[in-house]
């Protein structure tokens, strides 16, 4: 397992968020306004980094104390 950046996020508690890749307005501002109410609560997002929700949840989730990671 390689991991870039923080290594006890993977001892975290976390949350998966995926979605579609062509997301729309409201389903990307969805993704991140979740993210960014997990982050808060410092729970870790994992993304698989695709287009759309996964990089919008991402993208939001490094902003809280929660962050997040991909595999």
């Amino acid at each position: 397992l390689y991991v870039n950046g923080d290594p006890t996020r993977l001892h975290r508690q976390s949350l998966g968020v995926v979605g579609a890749r062509h997301a729309t307005q409201q389903g990307e501002r969805n993704a991140r306004t979740f993210a960014a109410a997990f982050s808060a609560a410092s729970v870790t997002v994992v993304s698989g980094l695709a287009l759309g929700i996964d990089a919008a949840a991402h993208a939001e989730a490094l902003n809280g104390p929660g962050g997040g990671i991909h595999p």
